[in-house]
């Protein structure tokens, strides 16, 4: 598999997904926060198909309550699925804007990040209350190996929980200390965020904090636009997107889960 960068975000040139390895796709999403397929000529059903090779998949359930407003399905579900395969099956284009935290985070120190954003915490609260319909767990993935399943924690769902800024990436190194790994802010746009230092104490500079990340996410924000048979998968733990134009019918969303063989850690990445 081949790709290269335009404006930032990787692009696979291969038109076969048969000769685009699933799990090198899915590194190269965690790495970059996003991977654009713009050139994919397989039909549907093959598309289908391979998603199960990117990830582990368990239905097209998407905790995510308005499309066109900038979002990530983990807001209020944080143990679900960390990825989301979008794939344009019809003619119409669908213009995507993605908020990419990991640019930003690349043109910051690493030892800002690793001694002033990764001991950040922030309070998140849900309106809604536990939906079974949106709240699952990895092990219900229909292809991950019964041998793997004792490694993951059990999924969460409070009314309030306390989650960490620099997510935990399952690409990470567990101390989440090492200049190769993934580093990226989890940081509902739409929500206000008061900054917990070390999950307690809340910091006087959490407006400038909150200032700086989100506008720095507008700064570095992309647009792609899926025409037919296009695919953009979006890692939901360092991106946030909407769609700003198209209708949401047209398009296909499977959520998946990094597999066990590319992860570091089993911990809680949020």
């Amino acid at each position: 598999m081949y790709y290269k960068f335009v404006d930032e975000i990787p692009v696979i040139q291969n038109p076969d997904v048969n000769f685009i390895d699933g799990l090198l796709t899915s590194y190269v999403c965690g790495q970059n926060g996003c991977v654009y397929l713009p050139n994919i000529t397989n039909v549907k059903e093959q598309i289908y198909s391979w998603k199960d090779e990117v990830g582990y998949y368990h239905n097209n359930n998407v905790a995510i309550f308005d499309f066109y407003s900038f979002s990530s399905q983990l807001t209020y579900y944080p143990d679900n699925e960390e990825m989301l395969l979008l794939y344009n099956k019809n003619n119409d284009p669908i213009e995507i804007e993605i908020l990419n935290s990991v640019l930003c985070f690349k043109k910051e120190d690493f030892d800002l990040v690793d001694h002033t954003y990764d001991n950040l915490w922030t309070n998140i609260s849900t309106p809604y209350t536990e939906n079974r319909y949106y709240k699952k767990h990895i092990t219900m993935a229909h292809n991950i190996a019964d041998e793997d399943k004792g490694k993951y924690r059990p999924s969460r769902f409070n009314k309030q929980y306390t989650s960490k800024v620099v997510p935990r990436h399952p690409l990470n190194t567990k101390d989440n200390k090492n200049k190769d790994n993934v580093y990226g802010a989890f940081l509902p746009y739409h929500l206000p965020n008061i900054f917990l230092r070390f999950a307690k104490d809340i910091t006087e500079d959490s407006d400038i904090i909150n200032g700086t990340i989100k506008s720095s996410m507008l700064n570095n924000k992309k647009t792609v636009v899926l025409e037919h048979n296009h695919i953009l998968i979006l890692d939901q733990l360092t991106t946030q997107f909407r769609i700003k134009s198209g209708r949401t019918n047209d398009l296909t969303i499977f959520p998946l889960w990094y597999k066990t063989k590319v992860r570091k850690n089993f911990n809680y990445s949020l």
